[in-house]
C-alpha cells in the first residue's frame, strides 16, 4: 500500500509520493466516509481522478468569488 507523504517534495519513511505533478501541492480535505465513497464512485464512473474534479470545482469557486490571482498565474 502506498501512502501519500504530507510533503511530496520529500520521500519519508513508509511514504511515497504518488500522482502529484511537479509544482503542485497537496491539500487535505475532511469529509464523512459516506461523502468520500460517493465522490470516489462518481469520479470513477466518469473516468476522472478525484483531484482533477476537486481542482475544477475549486477553480469554479474561485471564479465565482472574484479571486483572479490564480487564473492570471496559470494563464501566464
Amino acid at each position: 500500500m502506498k501512502l501519500l507523504a504530507p510533503d511530496c517534495g520529500t520521500v519519508r519513511k513508509r511514504f511515497v509520493c504518488v500522482g502529484m505533478a511537479k509544482g503542485q501541492e497537496a491539500v487535505r480535505v475532511y469529509m464523512s466516509p459516506e461523502k468520500k465513497r460517493a465522490f470516489k464512485a462518481a469520479c470513477a464512473a466518469k473516468g476522472l481522478e478525484m483531484s482533477e474534479v476537486a481542482n475544477n470545482l475549486i477553480d469554479e469557486w474561485l471564479k465565482e468569488n472574484a479571486v483572479s490571482s490564480v487564473q492570471q498565474t496559470q494563464a501566464g
